[in-house]
């Protein structure tokens, strides 16, 4: 069915931007949401820096499958 492939490739998104997030330490202890539909990740929590804001952007939009990036981040 249609139906599943769409929430299974979202999770999908998530967990390869949720992966790529990780291998950087002060990303990977970083309270960080991660939400994916139809390529459209959107990143929430917060982070230490404007320097790790801005990295986990980038990384999210690097990931396969990501056509854009909302960021929510708050830096504290």
């Amino acid at each position: 069915s249609s139906l599943a492939a769409g929430p299974s490739r979202n999770q999908s998104t998530a967990d390869a931007v949720a992966g790529t997030l990780r291998t950087n330490p002060a990303l990977a202890v970083s309270a960080v949401q991660i939400e994916a539909r139809e390529g459209l990740v959107t990143l929430a929590g917060t982070v230490a820096s404007p320097t790790l804001k801005a990295e986990a952007v980038a990384r999210a939009r690097a990931v396969p499958g990501v056509s854009g990036v909302i960021d929510r981040l708050r830096v504290v």
